[in-house]
């Protein structure tokens, strides 16, 4: 296992920690706010808006409707995580990043399956890391979600 495959990046979404491997995180981006917006009620658009990342503009979505978690306030500062998946480029809104820490002080469950009925599309794992377990990301999951696949 090289060093990226060997860490995985810790972050926060109204207090609920996730993690997802560093290998899929391309640049964490702050002060993203001048190019977010709320997409229009009924389209079914669900990107927030789009960056510019190397030559090229990469959708941004937010974890929090996926999730169930409250929408953010309109002055909150706006982190964005590029990652980089099978689908291509796209950016995670995300509260605040906490770090990024060895893949040894995680330890990966599965979620039993009577309790993962509503989350099975979102994840089926947590990855415990200090005393705390944290939801397990993966990248081409969320992506199939935004996709409608």
């Amino acid at each position: 296992m090289g060093p990226a495959q060997s860490m995985r990046l810790v972050f926060r979404l109204d207090g609920i920690g996730f993690s997802l491997p560093i290998a899929d995180v391309v640049e964490v981006r702050a002060n993203v706010e001048s190019w977010v917006w709320q997409p229009p009620t009924g389209t079914g658009e669900v990107a927030q808006g789009q960056i510019p990342f190397r030559g090229e503009m990469v959708d941004v979505y937010d974890l929090r409707p996926a999730f169930g978690l409250p929408p953010r306030e309109r002055e909150d500062r706006l982190t964005a995580l590029v990652v980089y998946g099978r689908e291509g480029g796209l950016a995670l809104l995300v509260d605040t990043v906490e770090g990024i820490f060895a893949w040894d002080e995680f330890e990966l469950r599965e979620i039993p399956p009577l309790l993962c009925r509503e989350t099975q599309d979102l994840y089926r794992e947590v990855a415990v890391w200090r005393d705390e377990p944290l939801v397990n990301c993966e990248i081409d999951t969320l992506s199939r979600i935004w996709s409608g696949e």
